[in-house]
């Protein structure tokens, strides 16, 4: 892609001592949007599953950059509704862009023909293919250019660091620790058949248990046990944790990160036995109108510019010198600091996802909020 392995550490070091690349301003003076190449305008409507600072951050930034443009997000309900809606306007496309959301509901998008390739060269400049980190290889693209990651979380455990001590329970230090019986009816998880970080969590456990179907209902049938109630939506998890009225959530990285810089008592576990790649995508839909304006949109996005726009909301970013609000999410600190990663496999999660689902409308059966 241009850049090659050499070179991209060679520009992490720059970076890490620097604390940004050549050519970049310094941490807190936004730097002036360089010169298009060529003026866009229009209006471009992307449906995406982002929290709303993260569309407002995105839509400010690219309209300061092309200011004859109008971006509008749209977040219809989830990444599983934005696939039914693209799904129902297949005949009259009214996004042009597929927007968040982990990359196996983007391989259904594809398998649908909901999306369509676009050409790496247009969008990804120095960007690598790939990213090692934690011992494996995390793509940034889609093996036939369908969808490009441009940030990344992490699944594994939020506590309640108060909670924890009020109710004299032992720190969780992996995935399985949560089986244990000290940990009854003090964890929640968020309903897999609703969220995608949820539903990526359950397949990674299935990867750590050696994809085996036996040791994986064992394993669930005891920490469904444990758990105390799911929820329908990810934000209840997150804002039940931080008000400690629960102890301890399976979750994501980005949303902890957010609580623990907002003055609440949490912290993130990376889990011994790994933590899975959340890595949020984006595709361009097919037949979409104004096509060229969206895959502008996906090459300022993962540029420097559109990096720095999304910084404040604390996903990692995929690309190097990105100064962050927090340290533990820039991906100099991903890099040399998370242990071991594991990325779920997309084939065994289109393979197991109906019997996942299934397993999980009885463990959740009037057991959510």
């Amino acid at each position: 892609m241009g850049l090659t392995r050499r070179g991209f550490l060679r520009l992490l070091a720059m970076g890490a001592v620097a604390g940004t690349l050549p050519g970049c301003t310094p941490a807190g003076v936004p730097s002036a949007p360089a010169q298009p190449a060529r003026e866009f305008s229009g209006r471009l409507v992307v449906y995406s599953s982002i929290f709303a600072d993260g569309a407002e951050a995105l839509k400010r930034g690219f309209e300061r950059r092309y200011p004859k443009v109008t971006v509008e997000f749209v977040n219809p309900g989830g990444t599983e509704v934005i696939l039914k809606r693209l799904d129902a306007e297949r005949s009259r496309p009214q996004a042009g862009l597929m927007h968040s959301g982990f990359s196996l509901e983007y391989l259904e998008a594809k398998k649908l023909g909901l999306i369509e390739p676009v050409d790496p060269k247009l969008i990804m400049d120095d960007l690598p293919e790939s990213l090692d980190l934690g011992g494996t290889k995390v793509p940034l693209k889609d093996r036939d250019n369908y969808f490009f990651v441009w940030g990344i979380q992490f699944g594994g455990i939020e506590v309640n660091t108060e909670r924890l001590r009020t109710l004299n329970l032992p720190r969780p230090e992996s995935i399985q620790d949560l089986t244990k019986p000290v940990y009854r009816g003090h964890i929640i998880f968020m309903k897999p058949q609703n969220s995608s970080t949820a539903f990526t969590n359950v397949i990674y456990t299935y990867h750590v248990l050696g994809n085996d179907d036996a040791r994986f209902k064992e394993f669930w049938d005891r920490l469904n046990a444990n758990i105390a109630f799911y929820t329908e939506k990810s934000a209840t998890l997150y804002a039940l944790i931080a008000k400690g009225e629960a102890a301890i959530g399976i979750a994501g990285s980005r949303a902890v990160y957010r609580d623990q810089q907002e003055g609440y008592p949490v912290d993130f576990i990376y889990p011994a036995d790994g933590s899975v790649v959340l890595d949020n995508s984006m595709a361009l839909v097919k037949g979409a109108p104004n096509r060229e304006l969206a895959i502008e949109f996906m090459r300022w996005h993962l540029g420097r510019e559109g990096q720095e726009a999304i910084a404040p909301i604390l996903y990692t970013p995929v690309r190097p010198g990105i100064r962050m609000p927090r340290p533990e999410v820039t991906l100099e600190f991903a890099l040399k600091n998370i242990p071991k990663v594991v990325v779920p496999d997309p084939e065994v999660a289109e393979r197991k996802r109906d019997g996942i689902l299934r397993m999980f409308d009885a463990y959740t059966q009037g057991r959510s909020r």
